[in-house]
């Protein structure tokens, strides 16, 4: 799991652990660069992508509105 906070130096072409699902919705570019290794992994050892990549782009969809409204219910003290 990579932390918000390791997005910023977060090195796609020489990751520190792999990415199996995420808790917090990365920068545009960082999620890009992610997916781009990803599929150029699989393509070197010949397994299909088959559009892998959506799945995450939903995922980070799915974070974005949560940790809106988590920034919402925190400014009305809900969290």
């Amino acid at each position: 799991m990579y932390w918000p906070e390791e997005f910023p130096t977060l090195d796609p072409e020489r990751p520190t652990k792999p990415l199996l699902h995420m808790i917090w919705p990365p920068e545009p570019a960082t999620l890009d660069a992610l997916l781009s290794a990803a599929a150029a992994r699989r393509a070197a050892v010949g397994v299909a992508d088959d559009d892998a990549g959506a799945h995450w782009r939903e995922e980070v969809r799915r974070l974005g509105r949560l940790s809106r409204r988590r920034r919402i219910f925190g400014r009305v003290g809900w969290y």
